[in-house]
């Protein structure tokens, strides 16, 4: 993402996607928004959805590129062979905001230089916290030099 957003902003727009996916009423709004409206769907992109949810960068120069990261992500593989990691993430947040038992969502970011699959678990996101989440794990590139 370093490619796409100045460093200042990438925590801004994780703790947003976090904040939207966190435990309770978070997640309870986002399983009635996912029934409602089906957005998490082959027929929108993340980037789509992200405008929607108002999840980006407050500088609008900063907005634009991650979207465009968004964007990246369908080039980028993920963990599920032949599905790219822009899908993974729709088919990975569709499922869980779906299922009997949703649990909340926790993105993190990884060096794409180093593991370029974008990856889907579950496992305690927070060393103080017994709640399991969904994990998802995105490739980055770093910002150039």
């Amino acid at each position: 993402m370093g490619a796409y957003i100045h460093d200042i902003a990438v925590p801004e727009v994780q703790t947003e996607l976090n904040n939207r996916f966190a435990p309770g009423h978070p997640l309870e709004e986002m399983i009635a928004i996912q029934k409602e409206f089906d957005i998490f769907s082959h027929r929108h992109s993340l980037a789509q959805v992200s405008s929607l949810l108002n999840i980006a960068p407050l500088d609008p120069s900063q907005r634009k590129g991650w979207f465009k990261y968004l964007g990246h992500l369908k080039r980028l593989p993920s963990d599920e062979k032949d599905v790219n990691a822009h899908d993974r993430v729709v088919k990975a947040l569709k499922e869980n905001l779906e299922s009997s038992r949703p649990l909340p969502v926790f993105f993190i970011w990884h060096p794409e230089a180093e593991q370029p699959e974008l990856t889907v678990s579950r496992g305690n996101a927070l060393v103080f916290s017994a709640t399991k989440y969904i994990m998802i794990s995105a490739p980055i590139a770093l910002a150039p030099g």
